[in-house]
């Protein structure tokens, strides 16, 4: 729509420029009309790439009669189009019958001045704001990264889909973190008490052998002195041996040493002495053993208690830091793919505004010059 505007008042005003009768109404400098033409169609070409798309304008005459002006073609025009086109002839026509009292000259000026003012420089506004809007927007889809040295600064875009990823990972990271003294610990604990089992089951085994020594001597003991026929053999009285050396020699053998203490009330050495010293000692040896046996088996639960502790806390350990590991590195990944992706849209959408941009500059420029040389009208006065 600007464009074909643009058109149109150039083509009126070159007509003018090139003779038409306006000295009842207009002062024209002699070398301001040449100069006022050549300025319309240096504006005009500011808008060359947009033209492009509007061949039946850009090969249009540009020194055209005033007359052919009123008839060019506005394809796809709309209502404002075609009222502005009249302004600008009406104008233009008015000027060449120099009957500004008579045409809606002054109004038509301020038309056009509007239309410049109101309507197409604002329209270039508004697509250069909507190109920054949108730019701005993409490069939001990136984001940035927070600032840690900034109270209450957050991540936004991709850099915020990361960041809260890596969030939500860190419980499994500070699980790790919390855990690894703890099986340490309980390791080195471990370690101590499989130490100290395999001692005590060594010592179990030395006194198993020693319960065993002792009970099967009590055993031995308890056939020696309950054998009845070695016992026939002990008090049975040899041929040459005297009563006094033969009861001596049982009282000995059965009662033990005379004036002394033995096991039972007899005397020490004696057959009961030696059975009971036999079984006192096997008793003795077996509630040793017992006793380290119930030790050992405390010791291997408590070992075995310790290692699935330590091994609960290991799982811990390990779930945290392999789950960390792997949210972390899908954090990373999905941040990889936003960042591409987001980078991607933003450098094709900036590629193809940079390339509106440049067309912009030349419209915005045309327009500014057009409307310098509309004012200059606004008093029907025009020089260099």
């Amino acid at each position: 729509m600007k464009l074909q505007l643009l058109a149109v008042a150039t083509f009126g005003l070159s007509a003018l420029a090139n003779g038409a009768p306006v000295e009842a109404m207009i002062q024209f400098d002699p070398d301001a009309e040449k100069n006022t033409e050549n300025a319309f169609e240096d504006a005009l070409k500011e808008e060359k790439p947009a033209l492009d798309g509007a061949p039946h304008l850009a090969t249009t005459n540009l020194h055209a009669e005033p007359s052919k002006v009123a008839a060019v073609p506005a394809e796809g025009s709309n209502d404002k189009i075609s009222e502005f086109e009249k302004d600008v002839t009406d104008l233009v026509l008015g000027l060449g019958q120099g009957g500004f009292a008579a045409t809606p000259m002054g109004g038509s000026v301020k038309k056009i001045k509007d239309v410049i003012e109101k309507e197409m420089l604002p329209a270039v506004k508004a697509a250069h704001s909507a190109n920054q809007k949108e730019l701005n927007h993409l490069a939001g889809e990136l984001g940035h990264a927070k600032n840690f040295n900034r109270k209450g600064e957050k991540s936004t875009g991709c850099y915020k889909t990361r960041d809260d990823s890596l969030a939500k990972s860190h419980k499994h990271h500070l699980a790790y973190v919390r855990t690894s003294p703890k099986h340490k610990t309980c390791r080195t604990g471990e370690a101590g008490l499989y130490v100290e089992n395999l001692e005590q089951h060594e010592e179990w085994k030395e006194k198993k052998q020693i319960k065993e020594l002792k009970c099967k001597a009590y055993s031995e003991a308890s056939k020696k002195t309950g054998n009845q026929n070695a016992n026939k053999n002990i008090v049975s009285k040899g041929g040459s041996e005297s009563v006094e050396t033969y009861v001596r020699r049982i009282s000995a053998t059965v009662c033990g040493k005379p004036n002394s203490k033995g096991n039972g009330g007899h005397g020490d050495g004696g057959l009961l002495d030696q059975l009971l010293d036999a079984k006192d000692a096997c008793e003795k040896a077996t509630r040793i053993f017992n006793a380290q046996t119930a030790k050992c088996k405390r010791l291997d639960k408590q070992w075995h208690n310790k290692v699935k502790q330590c091994n609960s806390l290991q799982d811990t350990m390990d779930a945290g830091a392999c789950t960390y590991a792997i949210e972390k590195k899908d954090a990373c990944e999905a941040y990889s793919e936003c960042w591409a992706a987001a980078k991607q849209a933003y450098d094709e959408a900036e590629k193809t505004v940079r390339a509106e941009e440049i067309d912009r500059k030349a419209e915005w420029r045309g327009l500014k010059r057009m409307h310098c040389l509309i004012h200059a009208f606004t008093d029907m006065k025009v020089t260099n």
